[in-house]
């Protein structure tokens, strides 16, 4: 797996595509980013990159926080919960019931409350964010939870 720091250009066009989508502001500005394969982002903290640097077969650095593809850019669980507080737009609150089921790979309907510009949202019960969603034309969020990760169904 190739590993390579996202350089500033980059890095400017990610950051605008979540101010466009989520509201952030400031995205992982105490972190640096590399890309990893696949459009993966992963996040670490300065030390920890120049680290790795001299260190001899580093596959990857950092904790996986999202993923940019050139038609949007959603947030693993992990980076959804860095960002805790940082995301302003396309956020749905879930149910205890919906977020048992978003965690199996379900999709969850739509509310009316629920303000969403766009076909990405992030997912969050209670204080937990639960990473990226697609919004379908059924009007359904479907939860983009990687198989190994989901809760199997009951």
């Amino acid at each position: 797996m190739k590993r390579e720091r996202i350089d500033k250009s980059v890095r400017e066009k990610i950051e605008q595509e979540a101010r466009r989508v989520y509201g952030i502001r400031s995205f992982f500005n105490d972190y640096e980013l590399f890309m990893s394969g696949e459009g993966k982002i992963r996040a670490t903290t300065r030390e920890t990159a120049e680290l790795a640097e001299y260190l001899k077969k580093v596959d990857s650095v950092g904790v996986y926080v999202a993923k940019y593809r050139r038609w949007g850019l959603t947030f693993s669980i992990e980076g959804s919960q860095i960002l805790d507080g940082v995301i302003e737009r396309n956020v749905i609150e879930l149910t205890r019931e919906e977020a048992k089921r978003w965690m199996t790979g379900a999709p969850v309907e739509l509310k009316p409350e629920h303000k969403i510009e766009g076909k990405f949202v992030v997912a969050k019960y209670r204080r937990f964010y639960l990473g990226s969603g697609v919004m379908g034309r059924d009007g359904k969020v479907y939860p983009l939870i990687p198989k190994w990760r989901r809760i199997p169904s009951e």
